[in-house]
């Protein structure tokens, strides 16, 4: 079966054009809890997008009131979106359209809250996951961040490099751990950059990862026979491919003498 091209920041795995900038999944009943709906539920996120199109939260028990979410700066509480719907089954994704009204504050690397409230006197029921899924934030209950909690939600966004409609996928690379040492569901390739074409993405990031697959075991044995034939794809298309891999375990990359590349697999 054909897959659809994974999207991510902390996550991945959704429906063209929107790059999934936030998404932490519920895992059982014993991690969610209740709070007053005028009081709500937050989680802060850092910015890895250029606009926001909507965002889902799971919720548990519905009520048939109306939801709200705010999009705030972080810190100073500035209003940059809103979204609102109507939700009254229970145990769903609560979807909400965003819009923007302050597109100008939305800049990579800044953190915003996610406010989310709701009509009527039934407490809202959330759900979140421990263990700190999302290193670079937490769920805010009261006012107070929660040392190792994350709210169950996802970010739908836009990336633009330099005015170019870009994304980032996952190519090659199932994004597992522990790291994989070998490429990635390579019979759909084609398909998964073919998609990506047809909605008009001109610049696809690569996830983070590879260096594992291009070197899985020996310092002096390397990989690229795999990374030719993806490359040929994309050279065949219209999407201009990046990648990149850490830096700080490879000497070489910063400076130190090349190693022998010879020895290919």
């Amino acid at each position: 079966m054909r897959r659809a091209i994974p999207l991510l920041l902390v996550c991945v795995g959704i429906a063209f054009p929107y790059l999934k900038a936030y998404e932490v999944e519920p895992v059982t009943a014993k991690w969610s809890g209740y709070v007053d709906p005028e009081l709500g539920v937050s989680q802060i996120v850092t910015c890895c997008f250029d606009s926001m199109a909507y965002v889902e939260l799971f919720t548990g028990q519905g009520s048939g009131d109306r939801y709200y979410v705010q999009v705030l700066t972080y810190p100073g509480g500035t209003p940059i979106a809103t979204g609102d719907t109507v939700e009254g089954r229970s145990y769903r994704w609560v979807h909400f359209d965003l819009t923007t009204t302050r597109p100008e504050s939305i800049i990579r690397g800044r953190k915003y809250e996610f406010r989310f409230t709701r009509d009527g006197q039934t407490r809202l029921n959330y759900y979140y996951q421990h263990d700190d899924p999302y290193p670079h934030g937490k769920l805010r209950l009261g006012g107070y961040e929660q040392t190792d909690q994350d709210l169950c939600m996802r970010v739908y966004a836009k990336a633009g490099v330099d005015g170019i409609f870009g994304t980032q996928s996952v190519i090659g690379w199932k994004d597992s751990i522990p790291v994989d040492t070998l490429p990635y569901d390579p019979d759909n390739w084609g398909h998964c950059i073919a998609r990506e074409e047809s909605v008009g993405v001109q610049h696809d990031k690569l996830g983070y990862g590879y260096w594992a697959i291009i070197q899985p075991s020996r310092p002096d044995t390397f990989k690229w026979g795999w990374l030719d034939s993806l490359m040929e794809l994309y050279a065949a298309s219209d999407v201009q491919p990046s990648f990149s891999f850490s830096p700080c375990s490879k000497d070489w990359s910063m400076g130190a003498k090349k190693p022998n590349t010879d020895k290919q697999g």
